[in-house]
């Protein structure tokens, strides 16, 4: 996690934990299972960068949203070729009940 110092009053640190996955499409119903998929160069992989960011708040830290960068490596010689960034405030994340939300702390 990194944190430095706000300006602001009301959340005088913010912090952010950044998150780094790949995404394969096979899939596995357990962790062991996962874990014996054959790992290949030739399946296209996506590269995924979450970075969480919270501040600092009443003696807390508070979730308030996401930045994800989404990168498509199709090749195994080939560079990751970037597909979309997003940002979502914590409140869209939980209208659309994603696993990220529950992170930040909005599960209810």
């Amino acid at each position: 996690m990194a944190v430095r110092k706000n300006d602001s009053i009301d959340a005088p640190y913010v912090g952010t934990i950044q998150v780094k996955y790949v995404l394969r499409p096979e899939s596995a119903a357990t962790k062991d299972a996962v874990t014996a998929l054959p790992v290949s160069g030739d399946i296209p992989v996506a590269l995924i960068s979450e970075t969480l960011n919270f501040v600092f708040q009443k003696g807390k830290w508070v979730g308030v949203g996401i930045d994800k960068t989404v990168r498509l490596k199709m090749k195994p010689d080939a560079e990751p070729e970037p597909a979309r960034t997003t940002s979502h405030l914590k409140d869209d994340l939980i209208r659309f009940a994603t696993p990220a939300a529950d992170c930040l702390g909005a599960a209810g």
